[in-house]
C-alpha cells in the first residue's frame, strides 16, 4: 500500500492512477493495482482522490518493481524503485 504528497504533484487538478511493474522476473505474478478512494472502497478503475492520494498493489512478485504514477494520458508523473521480499508486505510511500 502506498500514499502520495498532493502538494508536491499539483494537487492532483488532473485524473492519477498508479501502477507497479517488476523490473525482474515475474514467476508467473502480475500485479493488480486498486485506487483506495476517499471513502475507504477500493477500485481498480477510479483515479487516485482525497486528502491524502492512496493505492494497492497485491501479486506484487520479490525482486525490484517501479512504482509509476500516471497522468491522465499514461504518462509518467513520478517513479520510484522498490525492492520487494518474499512473504513481505510493503508500504510504498513517496
Amino acid at each position: 500500500m502506498g500514499i502520495y504528497d498532493r502538494t508536491k504533484l499539483d494537487g492532483f487538478r488532473n485524473l492519477h492512477h498508479s501502477k507497479v511493474e517488476p523490473m525482474t522476473e515475474r514467476f508467473g505474478l502480475d500485479p493488480i493495482d486498486y485506487s483506495i478512494l476517499w471513502d475507504g472502497k477500493i477500485s481498480p478503475t477510479e483515479p487516485l482522490e482525497g486528502d491524502l492520494p492512496r493505492f494497492m498493489s497485491i501479486q506484487v512478485p520479490e525482486g525490484i518493481s517501479q512504482v509509476k504514477l500516471l497522468d491522465e494520458s499514461n504518462q509518467v508523473v513520478s517513479s520510484q524503485l522498490i525492492p520487494v521480499s518474499p512473504r513481505v508486505i510493503h508500504v510504498i510511500s513517496e
